[in-house]
């Protein structure tokens, strides 16, 4: 039998991954935005190349990092840990991106919005709509999250621009 509170926890929690995926979203963007634009970039011209290389090369690391994670030795856990964080810090630069993509879409709805407006709405509508019971949890998100994972892979392995100063 479920309680409120019980049903309050759930509920406070996901919104909660909610806010802070959409936050996480917002600083990818805003801290490395010439490579979350190369990442919008990607996912514009090659959106099923993003998908296939976030499955074949993307998908492996993630789950060779959670059966690391499931090896009782601390130094595999440790291991299965960082390669986690690494592939989901990856995923994170693709989905600034792919907010990036959504975000120029909307403001072809409303050319009025300015710039930071339109990236902000485009992250909220990538984590509402992956939140979303069932469509969003089983369609919607792991989709974006795959795609985002091959933009991502693509924009780190691209070499940076040489910047002169002076």
């Amino acid at each position: 039998m479920l309680l409120m509170g019980d049903v309050l926890f759930v509920v406070a929690t996901i919104l909660a991954i909610a806010v802070t995926n959409w936050a996480m979203i917002m600083a990818i963007g805003l801290l490395f935005p010439g490579r979350a634009r190369d990442a919008q970039a990607e996912i514009t011209e090659n959106p099923w190349k993003c998908l296939v290389r976030g499955s074949l090369l993307g998908l492996p690391l993630a789950l060779f990092a959670l059966v690391l994670m499931g090896i009782p030795f601390p130094i595999a856990k440790l291991a299965g840990v960082a390669l986690m964080v690494v592939v989901l810090g990856i995923a994170a630069l693709g989905s600034a991106g792919l907010a990036m993509v959504a975000g120029e879409r909307l403001q072809e709805l409303a050319p009025e919005m300015p710039v930071y407006g339109v990236f902000s709405r485009g992250a909220g509508f990538i984590v509402a709509s992956s939140i979303l019971p069932f469509l969003g949890w089983f369609g919607f998100g792991p989709i974006a999250l795959v795609v985002s994972l091959g933009a991502g892979l693509k924009v780190i392995r691209a070499k940076a621009p040489v910047r002169v100063i002076g």
